[in-house]
This record gives structure tokens, sequence and C-alpha cells, in this order.
């Protein structure tokens, strides 16, 4: 008769119970039909399809190495725009790092899309910030799409005297901070910003306190 090793602390279902129980012996054994042998109790049990996959594989996942990407503060690129890590990715449960935009990789490209999300190198990153000076005196760029929903702050000059931009979409659901004339723009010519209802709280002071001008805002949802 073939026995399937069952492990301590996985949860099982027990028949004559009806109810789930959790070995706590090291050396307890269930045969094809279910009859469990153990010195816990005389039971009769039932593998389920998830906990027999966890028999099988317990001791690979316990060996498999979890992998972590470069270090905080490293730059790195998805190939259209360079990041700055703010925290460390790794692939364990939950490891997603996070980065600033800091600029271009190419900058003769007019319309620019930064994403909620990238990954790189086999790592997840949040993008949470745009850097300072990030897109300062560029000359190409005509929108600007901001996906990233948890954005938390436009930094110093991140969009200043950038002459051909016409239109920023900002998708954030949370309140942004700015930088220090962020959005600054010279001349009769304005740019337009256009926000998802959900972030637009004390949108407009934030903007004045941070000296921004050259632009017009308008509420759209975006989502």
């Amino acid at each position: 008769m073939k026995l399937k090793l069952l492990k301590k602390g996985i949860i099982y279902f027990s028949i004559a119970a009806f109810s789930f129980m959790s070995l706590q012996s090291e050396n307890a054994f269930a045969d094809e039909l279910g009859a469990y042998v153990g010195s816990d109790a005389n039971d009769i049990i039932h593998i389920r399809k998830d906990d027999e996959d966890n028999v099988n594989t317990e001791s690979e996942k316990t060996n498999k190495e979890v992998k972590y990407g470069p270090k905080k503060g490293k730059k790195i690129s998805d190939g259209v725009l360079y990041f700055k890590i703010t925290k460390r990715a790794n692939t364990g449960t939950f490891g997603e790092g996070s980065v600033e935009v800091i600029r271009l990789k190419n900058k003769s490209v007019r319309k620019v899309v930064i994403k909620d999300t990238v990954k790189i190198d086999g790592f997840k990153y949040f993008v949470r910030s745009i850097g300072k000076n990030a897109f300062k005196n560029n000359k190409k760029i005509r929108q600007v799409r901001i996906k990233s929903v948890y954005l938390k702050k436009i930094g110093a000059k991140a969009f200043y005297n950038c002459k051909k931009l016409k239109k920023v979409y900002i998708y954030s659901l949370v309140s942004l901070r700015y930088g220090k004339k962020a959005f600054y723009k010279n001349g009769n010519s304005k740019m337009t910003i256009i926000y998802s209802s959900e972030c637009i709280k004390n949108m407009k002071l934030r903007l004045k306190k941070a000296k921004c001008r050259g632009y017009r805002y308008t509420i759209k949802k975006l989502m």
C-alpha cells in the first residue's frame, strides 16, 4: 500500500470530526484511501488537492532563494525613461519596489506616458514621484500622461519651461505635493492640466504655493 507523508502544520480536513485539523507530529501518513496513520489521533482525513501540492512542493519553496534588485538610489531604465530606485524590490511576496522618474531617455519624443508600474529585469516597481528637473527645458514634448494613480509628488521645476507642452493628464488618486515651479511656462502660451476628479483636493492652493504659472486646469474623469 502506498503511503503519503503528511506534513506538520499543514491543514487537512478531518471527515470524522467534520473539521479542519493541523498535524503536530513529524511522522504522519495517509494511505490512498485517506486512512490516517500517525501518533496524533485515530482519524480519517481527506487530502485536498492544494494541500497535496503543498506536501510535494513545500521543501522546494523553502529552498527557493529570494532575489533582490538593485539597491536604493541606483538608476535604472525601461527604455523610455530613467528612474531612481526609492525602495528596493525583491522576488518575494509583496516584494514590489518603488521608483522616481528622473529624466527621458529619448529627448526627441513628443508624447510621454508615465505608467503606474514598470517591470525592469524581472522586478516590479511602483512609480511614486517625478523628480526635480525631470523634464526641465524640454523643447519637444507636447503631451504628458501621468498614469501613476498613487503618484505622491511632482518635484521642483519638473516641467519648467517646456515650451511646446500643451496638455498634462494626471490620473493620481491622491492629493499631490508640488515642488517649487513644478509647472512653469513663460509667455502667452499656456499648458492645460487635466486632473482626475479624485485628486482635486487643495490642488489650486498647492499649485499657487509652489509658484507655478503658465497653466490652466480642468477636471475630467480619466478612468
